[in-house]
């Protein structure tokens, strides 16, 4: 009685292993390199006078009113030169569309670097639509950039801003809350230690 007990055991556990492997892994959509820095804006467009609370860009903070245009959300992840998640960094966050501010927002990275941020693709299909990023965390020096969630058709990118696209994910169907961007932003520490 017992041999078949244990025969029929290492049989089904034979099979939870082949089952496995022939799973595909899902594939990360931050799986790029964080060797090179992200660069840094050193002029970014003047920031809303109040930033609003919330990671809802696609209105001002109290209003029932949206922006127009299709929904879009921005999964954001936050790593140091030496690849390790940035935790606890304040974000400010803007989002304009052919010099118009549409919303702004804060939110926070947590414990693995990651932020999400909600915005929305303006119905113009010629703008560059852009999300302005400030993150403040002790030990970085503040960092601001500008993330493109479209290709600029030029080269010359407004402001001078390098271009950091954000990677559009086709196959996320099931997300509801709008098209999914990721973009990965590696920053710089600081050197705390007086070199002699």
């Amino acid at each position: 009685m017992h041999i078949i007990f244990y025969f029929l055991i290492s049989i089904l556990f034979l099979f939870s292993i082949n089952a496995s492997a022939s799973t595909p892994a899902p594939s990360d959509p931050f799986a790029e390199s964080c060797n090179a820095l992200s660069p840094s804006a050193e002029k970014t467009a003047i920031p809303p006078i109040t930033m609003g609370t919330t990671n809802n860009l696609r209105r001002t903070t109290g209003s029932l009113i949206t922006a127009k245009g299709s929904p879009v959300i921005i999964y954001g992840k936050l790593l140091d030169e030496y690849c390790m998640p940035i935790s606890d960094a304040r974000i400010e966050a803007w989002q304009e569309s052919t010099s118009k501010v549409i919303g702004s927002g804060t939110t926070f990275s947590n414990n693995l670097g990651l932020f999400t941020l909600l915005g929305v693709f303006p119905p113009e299909a010629s703008a560059n639509t852009l999300v302005h990023i400030m993150v403040y965390r002790e030990d970085f020096p503040d960092f601001k950039t500008a993330i493109y969630l479209n290709n600029p058709t030029s080269t010359n990118t407004p402001l001078g801003i390098p271009s950091l696209t954000a990677h559009l994910d086709t196959s996320d169907t099931a997300n509801n809350l709008g098209a999914p961007y990721y973009i990965t932003l590696t920053l710089e520490r600081k050197v705390q230690y007086r070199q002699y």
